[in-house]
């Protein structure tokens, strides 16, 4: 069965403030938790949806590249992390 992206862009997943995930126990934990396997170098954020996590990286001064199905998810993480763009390439795998 073919994956359904539409279910996927509508499930309002990106649509949270900043606030509500930067704030939120499970934002931190992940964060965290990431940060004790990967201590330097890039890092690859599969599933970026609206880019937070991406944005926690590139705070810290690491190169961050970013991947998710959803082009709306994708738009918003751009105009998040244009102020500290070093190279932009947006492709579709399909």
């Amino acid at each position: 069965m073919p994956f359904d992206r539409k279910h996927y862009e509508d499930s309002g997943i990106g649509e949270f403030t900043d606030d509500e995930i930067i704030n939120s126990p499970g934002f931190l934990y992940r964060c965290k938790w990431i940060s004790e396997f990967i201590k330097s170098g890039s890092i690859l954020d599969l599933g970026c949806s609206n880019g937070i996590v991406s944005m926690k990286y590139v705070y810290d001064g690491r190169r961050v590249v970013g991947i998710d199905l959803s082009q709306k998810f994708i738009d918003i993480a751009m105009r998040r992390i244009k102020p500290f763009l070093e190279q932009t390439k947006i492709g579709d795998f399909e």
